[in-house]
């Protein structure tokens, strides 16, 4: 009691003479800068600056601002808080984030520090530090670290300059009094802290590759030694869907193309093979330099027709406004080779998805095909002879366009009809949910890296329409590319019927990460990442277990117990396609549209190695950790492929060029007709319309035969009794 008589104090203190204060500073002028610790002079107590050391390490792009423990912090900066979390640095560039509960827990000896924090001691758990995330412009962000938590904060709040953050606490071990370390980023990219708190700035630009500039054969075969060896030591599930030998191929081959200098998008385009033959969509390159540099040479094929693949029928699907006669006819043979041909061409020679999803390759074989029938199928004199299935035949000339002369083509010929725009807004509309009648809820859940305020809103929605005893929750997790487990854990609890953990067991493939980690931008000099793993029975590397994996119980205080409909498609990637694997696995609802993005049974994802190709400048990013979620057997889910909707709506052009919706609108035709998933797993959740139809029309039968043979029983006897 006496902690918190003395915490209230503290706030009505702080409330009533310390905010006038800094709501005053804010007050005075919009653009003055604001100094971010409450009542010290300005440019005070500046510790180190960007180009200056701490200890042994070079700050190149913070600034360590000192002052009293506990002093007042306020913001120096207006915009959306858009990440609030506790840290620890290791290092200038690396750091572990936390939440509260954990936070506490280590703190009180609750809870021993594992993993990147098992060598921190207790001396040090002080520099474990609130870091708070203000986003200022669309591409500029603000982070404030040294801050021990004054009132709630929560990510989605609207921040004012003035504003209260937190009070002071200590940001850096090397740096053994209070402190704040405020840093920028533009685009990603460090920027100048320094110029906006009206200080002379010490931030040199960090100096970029050039990406066009091209790169000696022997430099590349170094980075492509850099490159294989990270993938073989880091990657856990490297064959899991393509053979060794054939990766090998893959290897082997890229390496004898090395004989010539290239630039990095050139080098990263000779990669490119090796990691979409591993079939992982959290496996990519990311880089520091734009990509509309490697397009600025870019020469493409335009034919004034477009088409792609509707199941097996090879469709018009847009056309210049003069052909738009031809929208959806379907093609038979371009320059005489058969449809089907040109598809199996492109089957072999493309791998579109993740294990082996099939609903995102019918998304990119409809929408992206055509580009291959040029590089498959080239015409030496540009002539396309088409013959369509009606009869008809069309003879078109290529054009080759660049992003120079592009709009000058489209200006004289007109754009390609119907527009994307409608397929555009479907993919970017915001998190959102709404009452379709006086039964049927629906939210849609755009993505599961949503601000706190985001989750509290729709935590608020689940309590409504439980008082007003909705019976249906429709949930849209479509165009949804993932997020955070956390959220991902928090929704799901909105529903859950019982406790849930998101995987089985992880799996890593190794126990030394020195050598993996010496070449990577995130993870280097840090060491017992995976000392909890146990090791597997055959030795190829470590796992942990499911009891030593979060379990997570449904939401005491607001879960739809009702009916579930989840809505998914082919763009359902990462942590929706594990949202809608738990409705799947606990029975939890009916799903409908189309297969999710990545497998069923396991993903790679989680903690990430950025290995950085030094030469080319080229960043691979490797998922560190297989997640297995589920380990039993699913007859009706092949290995490899997505979560299989219980009722499929095929992909057709229609659905993303119009506002025409068929999933949703099959979803409530099912909840029209009172079809929903039982307790119990069906035998073939795809027929389960059709198996209650059939019982409903068994049971009607019955009911008829029953009134009949009571009917002609009573007849007989009333003429017995006649008789």
């Amino acid at each position: 009691m006496e902690e918190l008589k003395y915490s209230m104090k503290t706030i009505f203190i702080v409330y009533f003479f310390l905010m006038p204060i800094s709501l005053t500073q804010a007050q005075e002028g919009s653009d003055k800068p604001i100094w971010p610790i409450a009542n010290e002079k300005h440019a005070s107590n500046i510790l180190s600056k960007p180009q200056m050391y701490l200890g042994k390490e070079l700050n190149k792009y913070s600034l360590f601002i000192g002052g009293k423990e506990g002093a007042m912090v306020v913001s120096p900066f207006e915009g959306e808080l858009i990440f609030v979390t506790y840290c620890y640095h290791f290092s200038l560039t690396q750091s572990q984030s936390m939440s509260d509960k954990t936070v506490l827990a280590i703190r009180q000896g609750k809870m021993k520090s594992e993993g990147m924090m098992k060598d921190i001691q207790p001396s040090d758990y002080k520099y474990i530090s609130l870091l708070v995330s203000i986003r200022t412009a669309p591409s500029e962000v603000y982070s404030i670290e040294g801050l021990e938590k004054f009132h709630d904060l929560k990510s989605g709040m609207m921040i004012k300059k003035g504003d209260t953050l937190g009070t002071l606490s200590y940001s850096y071990n090397d740096i053994q009094e209070p402190s704040l370390e405020i840093s920028r980023s533009i685009n990603k990219k460090p920027a100048d802290p320094m110029t906006s708190l009206g200080l002379t700035t010490t931030f040199i630009k960090p100096v970029d590759i050039d990406p066009l500039e091209k790169k000696s054969g022997n430099d590349l075969k170094e980075d492509f030694s850099i490159f294989r060896k990270s993938l073989e030591e880091g990657h856990p599930g490297l064959c899991d869907y393509i053979s060794k030998d054939e990766l090998d191929h893959l290897f082997e081959r890229t390496l004898a193309e090395l004989k010539k200098p290239l630039n990095s998008f050139e080098f990263e385009n000779l990669l490119n093979p090796i990691v979409r033959g591993i079939r992982d969509k959290h496996l990519f390159f990311i880089h520091d330099f734009p990509r509309n540099k490697a397009l600025l040479d870019r020469r493409m094929t335009e034919l004034p027709i477009c088409f792609g693949w509707e199941g097996d029928s090879l469709t018009v699907i847009r056309t210049l406004p003069v052909y738009k006669s031809f929208l959806g006819k379907t093609i038979e043979t371009i320059n005489g080779v058969p449809a089907m041909k040109i598809k199996q061409k492109v089957m072999e020679e493309c791998h579109f998805e993740e294990g082996y999803v099939k609903s995102y390759n019918d998304f990119l074989l409809l929408t992206y095909s055509q580009p291959y029938l040029f590089r498959l199928f080239p015409s030496p004199d540009m002539l396309y002879r088409f013959k369509f299935s009606d009869g008809d035949g069309l003879n078109l000339t290529a054009t080759i366009v660049t992003p120079q002369n592009i709009d000058s083509y489209h200006k004289k010929n007109g754009k390609l009809l119907p527009n994307m725009s409608v397929f555009l807004n479907k993919q970017n509309r915001p998190c959102s949910f709404k009452l379709l009648n006086d039964s049927t809820a629906y939210l849609y859940i755009s993505t599961f890296d949503i601000s706190t305020v985001v989750r509290d809103s729709i935590i608020d929605f689940i309590r409504q329409i439980k008082r007003q005893s909705i019976q249906n929750l429709v949930i849209d997790v479509r165009y949804n590319s993932g997020g955070a487990s956390g959220i991902l854990a928090g929704l799901y609890a909105l529903v859950a019927q019982e406790p849930f953990r998101l995987a089985e067991k992880h799996i890593v493939n190794f126990t030394n990460t020195d050598s993996l980690f010496a070449n990577t931008t995130n993870l280097k000099g840090i060491r017992g990442l995976f000392d909890n793993y146990l090791k597997l029975e055959n030795g190829k590397g470590n796992y942990l277990p499911a009891d030593s994996l979060p379990l997570f119980n449904p939401n005491d205080s607001a879960n739809f117990s009702g009916n579930v409909y989840v809505l998914t498609n082919e763009h359902s990637f990462s942590a929706a396609s594990l949202f809608a694997a738990l409705i799947y696995k606990f029975h939890r609802g009916l799903i409908i549209g189309r297969e999710t993005g990545n497998p069923y049974y396991q993903m790679f994802a989680d903690n990430y190695a950025h290995v950085l190709l030094p030469h080319s400048g080229l960043i691979l990013q490797i998922p560190l950790i297989k997640i297995i979620f589920d380990t039993s057997p699913e007859v009706k889910i092949p290995f490899g492929r997505g979560v299989l909707p219980d009722y499929e709506i095929p992909l057709k052009m229609s659905e993303m060029v119009t506002d025409a919706d068929p999933i949703l609108d099959k979803a409530l035709g099912l909840i029209a007709r009172g079809v929903r998933i039982s307790k119990e797993p069906v035998d073939n959740p795809a027929d389960l319309q059709e198996n209650k139809s059939k019982t409903g029309y068994l049971v009607l039968l019955l009911i008829i035969s029953g009134i009949s043979i009571f009917a002609f029983m009573k007849w007989k006897i009333r003429r017995n009794v006649k008789k």
